[in-house]
């Protein structure tokens, strides 16, 4: 039997194999002797995983009576964002996307910031969502439960997420902690350095003429490692319980 992974709790501390089990008994606890409103709010307890990168994973509590846009911009900042690409989110057989995209056969879809959590979401609903068409990151969420606690409701609240995996250097034992852009895109394995082998990478690298240390970036706890122009999240720090990740007004 595969041994399962474990996980923080950002609100207690505690580890755990069934993260999702403990939130719903950490959280409602943790709010009632922390709260951050003075009232109660209704909330989705959502996990979220890479779809071919599982152990990647999120633990988030969700307002529900926000717009979809608001989960999008977290799971943006947190994981995806690199060059402003187009997303949406597919709720039982139903498109919702970040912007208006004509449509050849009739009215466009309602968007993100048209549609309301609480109106297409509810307890056990399975859903996706895709960043990037052209060189696409696919997550698999899940609701797993509807909390209703005093914490502030107008942002995602991150619970818990997986510890960053170890990447083994290409050329050595070591832990890889820089990615070659030069070769990601072909062979992550084979992009994967660790600090002492960045000048050896050279002569292995698949476009050792174009090879500069400025096409080295960080190793990235996020599904879309050596995707495209990712290079982390945008703010580490604000992911926690009580930091804000609302959607900037230019973004549609």
């Amino acid at each position: 039997m595969k041994k399962q992974t474990t996980m923080v709790c950002r609100l207690c501390g505690g580890r755990s194999s069934q993260m999702g089990r403990h939130l719903q008994q950490c959280v409602p606890k943790y709010f009632s002797e922390h709260p951050s409103s003075s009232e109660n709010h209704t909330f989705y307890l959502i996990r979220v995983k890479g779809r071919y990168a599982p152990e990647y994973v999120l633990y988030l509590l969700v307002p529900v009576q926000q717009k979809l846009r608001l989960l999008d911009r977290f799971l943006r900042d947190v994981w995806l964002e690199c060059c402003d690409h187009l997303s949406s989110f597919y709720i039982n057989n139903r498109e919702v996307a970040s912007r208006s995209v004509d449509d050849f056969w009739g009215k466009p879809a309602k968007t993100m910031k048209q549609v309301e959590i609480g109106k297409v979401l509810s307890p056990k609903v399975k859903f996706s969502y895709i960043y990037d068409f052209g060189s696409p990151t696919e997550l698999d969420l899940e609701v797993i439960s509807e909390l209703r606690v005093s914490a502030i409701a107008d942002r995602v609240h991150l619970l818990a997420r997986n510890d960053p995996p170890f990447n083994k250097c290409y050329l050595c034992d070591e832990e890889a902690t820089q990615l070659c852009l030069l070769c990601a895109q072909a062979n992550l394995e084979q992009a994967l350095v660790c600090e002492r082998c960045i000048q050896a990478h050279r002569d292995v690298c698949l476009e050792p003429d174009e090879f500069e240390l400025d096409l080295l970036i960080p190793v990235t706890n996020s599904p879309r490692m050596g995707v495209c122009a990712y290079s982390g999240d945008k703010d580490p720090d604000r992911q926690s319980v009580g930091a804000t990740t609302e959607p900037s007004p230019d973004s549609s």
